[in-house]
């Protein structure tokens, strides 16, 4: 059994890897998840919002007031557009890790440490972010920090 590494990675064999020389620099070859909600659905920055945020969604539409008309007909107008105002609760994910200590030289290396800590830190929210939006279910949460995601609605 080998060493825990301190920080980010399994164990210090894990770290010593990405020091090798003969590595390519910059290049993790990474684990993708196909099909990730995230890369699909629009997101909206929620800064300075509160705990909640607002968004409007569509609720009568205009496709009832299309009408035909026949050359030279009159045109008449229409009004019947309505909004339904929404609201959620704004939730947190994080992944926290600390920096770590064994292998100074690792931070002067092709394949820097922290930039790899940080763009592995990114995948896995990302890939949690996907996996929350369809299955998350507040109404089995107790602690009430999930949203509810597309699994709830059905």
């Amino acid at each position: 059994m080998t060493e825990p590494s301190g920080g980010h990675w399994l164990n210090l064999s894990e770290v010593l890897k990405a020091t090798m020389p003969t590595l390519i620099p910059g290049v993790v070859d990474e684990n993708h998840k196909r099909g990730n909600p995230v890369d699909i659905l629009p997101f909206s920055q929620a800064n300075h919002t509160g705990s909640s945020i607002y968004w409007l969604r569509s609720g009568q539409d205009a496709e009832g007031d299309v009408a035909n008309i026949g050359i030279g007909g009159q045109t008449s107008f229409s009004e019947s557009v309505t909004f339904v105002r929404k609201e959620t609760d704004l939730k947190i994910c994080y992944i926290q890790r600390k920096l770590d200590k064994f292998v100074p030289a690792m931070y002067g290396t092709f394949n820097n440490y922290e930039e790899l800590m940080i763009q592995d830190a990114m995948k896995a929210i990302t890939k949690k972010a996907g996996d929350k939006i369809i299955y998350d279910d507040y109404t089995y949460d107790a602690n009430k920090l999930q949203m509810n995601g597309i699994h709830a609605w059905a």
